[in-house]
């Protein structure tokens, strides 16, 4: 199943509530939620589908780096995209946890 920007969105939504409920810090959930953001906003401007997939997000970063930035600062806006993975959340509504491309 691919997802779409309306389910990552609300799939956001339910990753912020449970880093709320982690007692999170406010930059760490802004971080993830920019992230996302981000992406979502590649893939509109690339015509690319917004579905977290390994060449979906290399191209993503890849992006940020021919862009001009730093290795590190690239990286960021991708890891928030793996993060929730890493805490056993769906990538994908409706469907089974997808492993991490990291």
């Amino acid at each position: 199943m691919t997802t779409t920007p309306a389910s990552l969105a609300e799939l956001l939504l339910s990753w912020q509530v449970a880093l709320n409920a982690e007692n999170k810090s406010p930059n760490t959930i802004a971080q993830y939620r920019d992230g996302v953001h981000a992406f979502l906003r590649w893939c509109e401007q690339t015509d690319t589908a917004p579905e977290l997939s390994k060449p979906a997000v290399q191209g993503f970063l890849a992006s940020l780096l021919n862009g001009g930035a730093q290795p590190a600062t690239a990286r960021a806006p991708a890891t928030s995209l793996c993060a929730p993975s890493r805490r056993g959340w769906p990538l994908r509504a409706k469907s089974a946890p997808m492993r991490c491309w990291a």
